[in-house]
């Protein structure tokens, strides 16, 4: 457990680092700490769309587009999935690529636009949402048979990731 509590907190303090080195307009250096988080880190997403702004800052875009290439590739159901695919099409939109971009924007509404609609439908049908929601991040294993409801997938797991449900 000591190992784990460990390398956790040291990849955390690489993801730390390269927003030091970002903030301070260390971008080469900034790239060198997110690339450092390992591919089996629970925040290797995070690093990757990290990576992908220090890019953009300076105006690499290119490079950004290979960042977010490789974030939806290693890690198409993380919870960063939706951002880094909007942030593609505008990318796309910036770099000319307009065809691809309308291509993206399409697939990504497709893919987020059933579970958005399932997810509106069931907040609609609260009084107050905040029990619901309090169930559905209680309810353990996402998919498993509540007795209440379900969330969808994607949308349980970027809701554990927000911090004001965390805080919740």
């Amino acid at each position: 457990i000591v190992h784990v509590l460990v390398g956790g907190l040291h990849t955390l303090a690489r993801l730390g680092l390269g927003r030091v080195h970002y903030e301070r307009g260390g971008l080469r250096e900034a790239v060198a700490a997110y690339q450092s988080v390992a591919q089996t880190s629970e925040v290797f997403a995070t690093a990757l769309q990290e990576i992908a702004w220090v890019y953009i800052r300076d105006k690499q875009f290119e490079n950004a587009l290979r960042s977010l290439d490789l974030l939806l590739l290693a890690r198409p159901d993380s919870p960063e999935t939706p951002e880094a695919s909007v942030l593609q099409g505008n990318l796309l939109i910036r770099t000319k690529q307009f065809d691809r971009a309308k291509r993206l924007f399409s697939a990504t509404s497709q893919r987020y636009d059933p579970q958005y609609r399932e997810l509106r439908a069931r907040m609609e049908q609260q009084t107050d949402p905040l029990p619901y929601l309090d169930e559905l991040l209680a309810g353990g294993v996402v998919g498993a048979a509540a007795p209440v409801a379900r969330m969808p997938r994607l949308a349980a797991l970027w809701a554990r990731e927000q911090p004001e449900v965390q805080r919740a």
